[in-house]
Formats: C-alpha cells, sequence, structure tokens
C-alpha cells in the first residue's frame, strides 16, 4: 500500500529538482539580458513599468525561491556535511527576499543642482509625457563646489566629483566628497556621481537611490560566500582528516594474541577471575 507522504514527497521533489533550478535561471537571464537592451533604448523608467515592477517577474523570482527551499528540504534531515549547502541556499532566498524589498519597496531617482544651489527635492524618473513626480528629503542638500578633470588633449572628462554639505535637523550639518566610486550614504539614503552639465555654474546630476532591502542582501551575499567557501574547503579538509585517520588504523600492526587478551578481559572480570 503506498505511503501517505510519497504525494508531498513527490511534489517536494518536483519542486526542488535540478532541471527546474536551470530551466528557471537560463529563462531569468535571458529576461534579465533583454531588459537591458529594452533599458538602454527606452530608459529606466520604462523598464521598471514593463519588465522589473511586473507581476509575472515577481512571480519568476518567488518560483525560483521556491525551487531553492524545496531542494533543501529535499535533503531533510541535514547532515554536518551539507553545512555548506544549507548556508549557500539559504544566502541566496536571502538574496531573492531583498531584491524584492528593494525593488518594490525601494527608490530610484535624481537630484541635479547647480553650484550654491541647495534642495530638499529629488525627482523620480517617469515615462516621457508623464507628469514629474517629486520626493521630499528628510534633509537638505547643498551643492559646494563641482570638479571635471579631463584627459590630457581631449575634451573627455576623466574624473568629476561634487563637494556637498548635508543639513539634517536631527543629525547635524557636515560636508562630503561624491565621486563616482565614493557615493555617500545617509539614512538609508545612497547619492552617487551620475553625471554633469558644463556652464557657469556647473550642475552636476546624482543619483539617489534607496534600498531597504540592501542589509538582507549582504546577509544573504556573506551566507552564499560562506556556504561556498565550506563546501569547496572545509569539507574536503576534514573527508582528507577521516581518510588519514582511516588509513593509521589499517597501517597499525595487528597482534591477535593482544586482540585475544583485550577480549578476555571483560569475560574474567564477569566472573571474578
Amino acid at each position: 500500500m503506498p505511503s501517505n507522504n510519497s504525494s508531498p514527497r513527490s511534489l517536494v521533489d518536483a519542486l526542488g529538482s535540478l532541471r527546474l533550478a536551470i530551466v528557471l535561471l537560463a529563462l531569468l537571464a535571458v529576461i534579465c539580458a533583454a531588459a537591458t537592451f529594452y533599458e538602454s533604448s527606452r530608459g529606466t523608467p520604462a523598464a521598471q513599468r514593463d519588465v522589473y515592477m511586473t507581476g509575472w517577474f515577481g512571480a519568476l523570482l518567488v518560483i525560483l525561491g521556491v525551487n531553492v527551499a524545496a531542494s533543501m528540504m529535499v535533503r531533510f534531515p541535514w547532515k554536518l556535511h551539507q553545512a555548506g549547502f544549507v548556508m549557500a541556499h539559504v544566502g541566496v532566498l536571502l538574496i531573492l527576499v531583498g531584491s524584492l524589498v528593494s525593488l518594490h519597496f525601494g527608490l530610484d531617482a535624481r537630484l541635479a543642482l547647480y553650484e550654491g544651489e541647495t534642495s530638499q527635492q529629488i525627482d523620480k524618473p517617469v515615462p516621457e509625457g508623464a507628469p514629474p513626480q517629486h520626493v521630499v528629503l528628510p534633509f537638505q542638500v547643498t551643492l559646494v563646489g563641482f570638479r571635471a578633470d579631463k584627459y590630457p588633449g581631449s575634451q573627455m572628462p576623466a574624473t568629476y566629483e561634487s563637494d556637498v554639505r548635508v543639513h539634517d535637523p536631527e543629525h547635524g550639518t557636515f560636508e562630503h566628497r561624491i565621486s563616482m566610486n565614493k557615493p555617500l550614504h545617509h539614512r538609508g539614503y545612497i547619492f552617487f556621481q551620475a553625471s554633469f552639465v558644463e556652464g557657469r555654474p556647473m550642475m552636476s546630476i546624482l543619483s539617489v537611490a534607496q534600498a531597504p532591502g540592501l542589509p538582507v542582501v549582504y546577509l544573504g551575499t556573506t551566507l552564499l560566500c560562506a556556504g561556498v567557501a565550506w563546501m569547496f574547503y572545509v569539507n574536503p579538509a576534514v573527508a582528507r582528516r577521516r581518510a588519514a585517520r582511516a588509513l593509521r588504523r589499517r597501517e597499525e600492526p595487528h597482534d591477535p594474541l593482544g586482540d585475544a587478551a583485550r577480549a578476555a578481559r571483560p569475560v574474567a572480570a564477569a566472573t571474578g577471575r
């Protein structure tokens, strides 16, 4: 008679299959590649609206998360040598959760400032023809100065950076230099140096992002790296140690008389001889 657990077990096996994982990852790679070309031609707002913020894209990520979780449950209860496998899969799940949170509750905007200008309002990108959308920051940003260095003998900018002053009623006033590789982090907002417009005065264009799921992504990335390191370094080291221990036992000299004497000791103790 078939077990009552056969159907749920078969479902978990199907959801956690490697074949399904390969299909999902391949489909996700194709969609992301197509979305990159779509974004370059139509702009970020269109890509967000037509791809990343759609229900079907979120459903694809959820199905991938179910596949990862099911592949873990197929091997439950876990053994010590599967610790790296579990850590890596939990890390992938956390990365997916953090990405979904940032995707649907995060912010992608820009702040354009002339030298000497102060603003507390950033602009969200919208499709062409749509009314502008503004977001008010809980602090003010002033562009104190802007510098752009060009490659020798050309008009192509090599690097550019903005000196800004942040006035926060709750955290005081401070200054920070934003460059292409050194963003400003403040109260969950990240300011990147995106572009500039030459003139008198100069205009700096800053990209402003808010990713509430970023700490979860960082935790997931840490677990993923730790899991991979465990699988490729800790497990082989443990296996080599066990193999060496077994080899030493096999190479120990065999003494039949000593073995017989050690086996007879419990018998003698039990009979009182």
